[in-house]
C-alpha cells in the first residue's frame, strides 16, 4: 500500500492561493493554475502520477497550513479563522522567532508543540485539520479493504 502527504511551499500567500473548500470545481480552480488553491493544484499536479506508480492516496497540505496548525496547536490566538489569510514571513517569525533557527531545531520545536495533551483538541477545531483528519482516518478503511492477506 502506498499512501503520501504532499506539502508544498507558498510564498505568494493567502490572496494568491485561496483556502480549499470541498465545493470547489477542480476544473475550473486549474483553468487558472498561479490563483489555483494549493490543494486542487497538488491534488490535480501529483495524483495521476501517483496512482499510475501504484499510489492509492495522496493528502495535499500547503506548508504555511502546517505552521498554522503548529501555532493553533501551541494555542496561539488568531483574529478571525486562522487560515482565512497568513503572511509567509509572519508565520515563520511568530512560530520560530527571528531568525529561524537550523531544520533540526524547528523540527524539535515543532515536536515539542505536537507534544502538548491538548494540542489535537485545539486542532480538531480548525476546518482545514478536520479535513485532514478525516482523509487521514480514509486510509484504515483503504488499508482494510486492499491489504493483502498473509
Amino acid at each position: 500500500m502506498r499512501h503520501a502527504v504532499l506539502a508544498i511551499d507558498n510564498d505568494g500567500g493567502s490572496t494568491r492561493r485561496p483556502e480549499h473548500e470541498d465545493t470547489h470545481d477542480r476544473a475550473a480552480q486549474m483553468k487558472n493554475p498561479n490563483g489555483a488553491c494549493s490543494v486542487c493544484l497538488m491534488e490535480s499536479s501529483v495524483t495521476r502520477g501517483w496512482s499510475e506508480q501504484g499510489g492509492q492516496l495522496v493528502l495535499a497540505v500547503p506548508i504555511p497550513t502546517i505552521e498554522t496548525w503548529l501555532l493553533v496547536a501551541r494555542g496561539d490566538e488568531f483574529e478571525g479563522r486562522p487560515e482565512s489569510g497568513f503572511h509567509r514571513p509572519t508565520l515563520k517569525k511568530r512560530l520560530y522567532g527571528k531568525p529561524a533557527p537550523p531544520v533540526a531545531k524547528r523540527l524539535e520545536l515543532a515536536l515539542g508543540v505536537l507534544a502538548d495533551p491538548n494540542a489535537l483538541r485545539r486542532l480538531q477545531k480548525l476546518r482545514s485539520f478536520a479535513r485532514f483528519e478525516q482523509q487521514a482516518r480514509s486510509w484504515l478503511s483503504v488499508g482494510e479493504t486492499t491489504a493483502p492477506s498473509t
